[in-house]
């Protein structure tokens, strides 16, 4: 029930290109049924570690924190229609996990458990690699080597 909710909110959020103070700023904003804006992304394709991305957003703007099903739901339509990937790319997230606590995964900023939109099987940290960061993959949450090279999405809410 709770992600057919989503979906239906998420279905209903409308898609602006380039409707921001600074058209540059922001590739696509997610608004509420209402027509309120929530949230804009900036997608860089440059591939960065995730701490390169995390200082790389512009002033204003964080990586993306994906903290509601219809958000995860408007980014994962937004990039099977808009952006030109393939299904095996990975985007950096805000998400962090801390070592000395297993499973003690959140978003930086704000410090949000995440708690849904983990791919199966997931956070693993595949062959020991220290997945201490979280990346959008295969339109799902995985956790991440964070010395890997990804482009990243940013977000500013509003």
């Amino acid at each position: 029930m709770k992600i057919l909710i989503a979906l239906t909110l998420a279905l209903s959020a409308t898609v602006v290109l380039g409707d921001f103070e600074d058209p540059a700023t922001c590739d696509v904003i997610w608004r509420s049924v209402e027509g309120v804006a929530k949230s804009c992304y900036k997608f860089h394709n440059e591939k960065k570690r995730w701490v390169e991305a995390y200082s790389a957003c512009p002033p204003g703007m964080h990586l993306l924190a994906l903290e509601t099903e219809a958000e995860l739901a408007f980014i994962t339509r937004y990039i099977k229609q808009y952006v030109v990937h393939t299904y095996r790319q990975s985007w950096w997230t805000a998400g962090k996990g801390q070592v000395a606590i297993a499973d003690s995964w959140f978003w930086k900023p704000g410090n949000t458990p995440i708690v849904f939109g983990w791919g199966p099987g997931e956070p693993n940290n595949n062959k020991n690699r220290y997945e201490n960061c979280v990346s959008y993959f295969r339109y799902a949450l995985n956790d991440d080597a964070c010395y890997s090279r990804f482009p990243y999405i940013c977000e500013h809410d509003f």
